[in-house]
């Protein structure tokens, strides 16, 4: 695989925003600060930072919306269909 490395970085950034989704879906979005006052959680910066990653790196493998239109994949032959030939070997 030739962008393991972008793939591996999506896949980290995923879990990292999993888990600070899961922190915030049980302890909120805030916290108390020791002087009474309501702070943001950190968490919510890191599922926002995570997630704007993740839209990046989605871009590049063409799983945006946007991303999708700006995919060139060759025209393909009819008449030379890899995926027919390989189930019809053997068969005759």
């Amino acid at each position: 695989l030739v962008d393991r490395g972008t793939f591996a970085a999506y896949c980290q950034t995923w879990a990292r925003w999993h888990a600070a989704e899961a922190i915030i879906a049980k302890k909120g979005m805030t916290f108390e600060t020791p002087n009474g006052y309501a702070q943001q959680r950190p968490e919510v910066a890191i599922s926002q930072r995570a997630a704007a990653l993740m839209t990046r790196l989605a871009q590049e493998f063409g799983l945006t919306p946007s991303s999708r239109t700006r995919i060139e994949a060759p025209n393909a032959d009819p008449d030379e269909d890899d995926f027919d030939e390989f189930l019809n070997r053997g068969k005759g």
